[in-house]
């Protein structure tokens, strides 16, 4: 989703997924499989048919040093 070119290392990133309902309401979990080692983000197979709807979906990234760089993200 992104790439770094520049000579400054500003340390590693972090990203997150959420409802786009204005208050980042994280996922459920029953629906959505988010799974960060092999970079896999997917739905899962339910047989329960009251999660299905529509689900807007939005990320958010930045810099894990939270304190040092406390400003720098895209969502």
């Amino acid at each position: 989703m992104f790439s770094i070119n520049t000579l400054v290392n500003c340390g590693t990133f972090e990203l997150k997924f959420y409802l786009k309902d204005g208050s980042q309401t994280p996922l459920n979990s029953a629906i959505f499989d988010d799974r960060r080692g092999p970079n896999l983000f997917a739905t899962k197979l339910v047989t329960n048919i009251s999660y299905v709807g529509v689900y807007k979906i939005t990320y958010k990234v930045y810099l894990s040093n939270v304190a040092k760089y406390p400003s720098t993200s895209v969502e």
